[in-house]
């Protein structure tokens, strides 16, 4: 065990000293490493011959060891303090960083006697430092991310508003005026004639529906919208949500009531998006004339909206995915359905925190329900 240069240190000081948990080193005048506590070999992994003189350097590495020269023949040429990181290869190449400082001993003479210094073990700190920094970038990063992400949504949210725009005026005028037409034949007793005209509002209808759907899917239900909720009168959203049908398909709608409820707190845009695609998809696959009956029943925290169609019943194969999108049976793909209506349906009453599901379907039709809840998404997650 080397001996401190302090040769008046008492046995007990010359102990601590060696046991310290700091990496404690001394230098004599030349600037060679004289003395070395247990903690400065442990942290090397050199024993003591192998710590003494300038053999210690080849634990340097190799890409550090210019710095630490350089600052070490500062030190030994001025007589300055050493303050240096660098990095040091321990045993099986293990690879630390340290912080070396030394300061000048001298005599009370005031002539050099050499360095006292410590050396600490900052891999820790340096790679929880390292650490933060790169979750800094990360988070920097998708902040850009974000905002990138926003503006792209608010050119789509813009450029949808004006699809929309530029789509349903024509559509709606042309529905108008083949309204028109058709009612001007009537009453001029021509019902061939009118036969073509409400044939063809009916595509158009189905064409606007098909336009609002995706628009929908896109704008609205598919992104980050959030539901607005206010106290709406049912009845009026179900009776607009049946003038969108074709006026020829409105009076098949027959609307039951069994509740005492007339108004709920709900988002009137999703609600009325979700009673449109059932109304649709009930007059569409039930027989023609068939009625398609719309029920309103007490829920436990709300309002039931079943409607029932008198259709041929759902394909087995598509009960897993109904309100998936893109889901479609063999009527839908006979109908050139893009599949997104149930899914409109269930995002539009989830967002609002109620649900929408079969609730049977048979060969002799299928019935949805809407569950609304009396006090909107709380109620919902709740």
């Amino acid at each position: 065990m080397p001996a401190v240069p302090d040769s008046t240190a008492e046995s007990n000081d010359l102990l601590w000293w060696q046991r310290a948990p700091s990496a404690l080193f001394r230098v004599d005048v030349a600037g060679h490493v004289c003395a070395v506590n247990q903690r400065w070999e442990a942290m090397h992994g050199l024993s003591v011959g192998e710590a003494l003189g300038d053999q210690w350097w080849r634990c340097v590495h190799p890409d550090d060891a210019p710095a630490v020269r350089k600052a070490w023949r500062a030190m030994v040429t001025h007589g300055h303090g050493l303050d240096v990181r660098f990095r040091v290869l321990g045993l099986e190449d293990e690879v630390r960083a340290v912080h070396c400082r030394a300061t000048p001993l001298r005599g009370s003479d005031g002539k050099l006697q050499g360095w006292s210094g410590a050396t600490e073990d900052v891999t820790e700190p340096l790679q929880r430092t390292h650490e933060l920094r790169q979750e800094q970038a990360l988070r920097m990063q998708l902040e850009r991310h974000a905002h990138d992400l926003n503006t792209v949504l608010r050119e789509r949210s813009e450029m949808l508003n004006v699809l929309a725009h530029e789509v349903r005026q024509p559509l709606n005028n042309a529905s108008a005026a083949l309204q028109n037409a058709a009612h001007t034949l009537a009453a001029r007793g021509d019902p061939q004639a009118t036969e073509p005209l409400t044939r063809a509002q009916r595509v158009l209808g189905q064409v606007m529906a098909g336009v609002d759907n995706a628009l929908a899917v896109a704008s609205l239900v598919a992104g980050n919208g959030q539901a607005v909720l206010a106290e709406s009168d049912v009845d009026l959203l179900l009776n607009i949500a049946i003038a969108d049908m074709p006026a020829p398909e409105r009076d098949r709608i027959r609307v039951v009531r069994e509740s005492a409820t007339r108004t709920l707190m709900l988002d009137p845009g999703l609600t009325r998006l979700a009673l449109r695609n059932l109304l649709a998809n009930a007059l569409a696959f039930s027989p023609p004339q068939a009625a398609v009956d719309v029920r309103l029943s007490d829920a436990p925290n709300g309002l039931f909206i079943d409607v029932i169609d008198r259709g041929p019943g759902i394909d087995a194969a598509v009960l897993p995915r109904l309100f998936q999108r893109g889901a479609r049976g063999r009527a839908h793909e006979r109908r050139g359905s893009h599949g997104l209506g149930l899914y409109i349906v269930r995002r539009a009453l989830e967002m609002q925190g109620g649900r929408a599901f079969l609730l049977a379907t048979g060969p002799k039709g299928s019935a949805f329900r809407l569950e609304l809840n009396e006090d909107g998404p709380e109620a919902g997650e709740a």
